[in-house]
């Protein structure tokens, strides 16, 4: 799974990012790369602290 991170193709990357078998170091990375980091937000084993944190450093909204 992890060399499909590499693969030439946008969507394999995608998909690859996305997968639940990506170790929590691995998801971190992808996180802060800008290129995967919206693939990785949606991987479900992203952990509930890791997410937390993503949460917390985005700006308030108000309505």
């Amino acid at each position: 799974m992890i060399r499909l991170l590499d693969d030439p193709g946008w969507a394999i990357r995608e998909a690859a990012a996305r997968d639940s078998r990506l170790t929590t170091r691995v998801l971190t990375s992808l996180l802060h790369d800008a290129t995967t980091a919206v693939s990785a937000a949606a991987n479900p084993a992203v952990p509930e602290h890791v997410m937390q944190h993503l949460l917390d450093r985005q700006p308030s909204v108000t309505t």
